[in-house]
């Protein structure tokens, strides 16, 4: 199995605080509601219900978010065990869902848990998703992924010394229901049931000297962030 250096972590912490702090206020919400009969008390309460609830909202998006890209470590935790995964990690400011090195090359790996139907154009920066006739909109994950590959190979290059290097992108939609209707010719955007065989059908780009000095570099990204958790 390959090497799991860092599990997902900030998104589980996201929504245990949103939806703990949310809950809170509802129930503070509802007290004052209940407790008094001053009108502008209870516009306060119904205020707080309201924000309490939209915090519980946005922290369910938050567990969303982290089935996703438990899903998509599910699928790279099944390859060689010189295959190396970190999840979840902060480069520079940037923070990546999954790092993949392997003898395939450096990945970074953009997860989006939507569902429904996803339109999107590589050269665009707002992308869209259809749950029925509901329209959502959300920012290019190619654009988002091309950012955190270039920060990551300037990282391997100046903190590492890994010259000549390129970082690959991808982005992956876990969920199994999702229709894509997607134009990427540079960047492959993925259905989860297409990662596998993608990876699987690559050619070895690295050889053994380059991966295990950017492996060992990796690590030490990898430590450094589990002291921290």
């Amino acid at each position: 199995m390959a090497r799991i250096l860092t599990q997902q972590q900030s998104l589980d912490r996201n929504f245990f605080i949103r939806t703990g702090a949310g809950f809170l206020l509802i129930l503070l919400g509802f007290g004052i509601v209940l407790h008094t009969k001053t009108l502008g008390l209870q516009l306060l309460g119904f205020a707080m219900a309201i924000g309490g609830a939209w915090l519980g909202k946005q922290g369910l998006m938050f567990k969303i978010g982290a089935r996703g890209e438990a899903r998509v470590t599910k699928v790279l935790e099944n390859f060689p065990d010189d295959w190396v995964v970190l999840n979840d990690i902060v480069v520079d400011g940037a923070q990546i869902d999954h790092i993949l090195a392997c003898p395939k090359g450096i990945f970074t790996i953009e997860t989006k848990n939507y569902g429904g139907r996803v339109y999107g154009d590589a050269n665009k920066s707002r992308w869209f998703y259809y749950l029925g006739k509901r329209k959502f909109s959300f920012y290019s994950p190619v654009k988002q992924a091309l950012k955190h590959s270039l920060v990551l190979h300037n990282f391997l290059k100046t903190r590492c010394g890994v010259e000549k290097l390129w970082v690959q992108t991808l982005v992956v939609f876990a969920r199994r229901d999702v229709k894509l209707k997607v134009h990427s010719p540079k960047v492959p955007v993925l259905h989860i049931s297409e990662l596998r065989d993608y990876l699987e059908n690559l050619e070895d780009r690295l050889d053994e000297g380059t991966l295990e000095k950017a492996v060992r570099c990796l690590e030490t990204l990898g430590e450094k962030q589990n002291r921290k958790a």
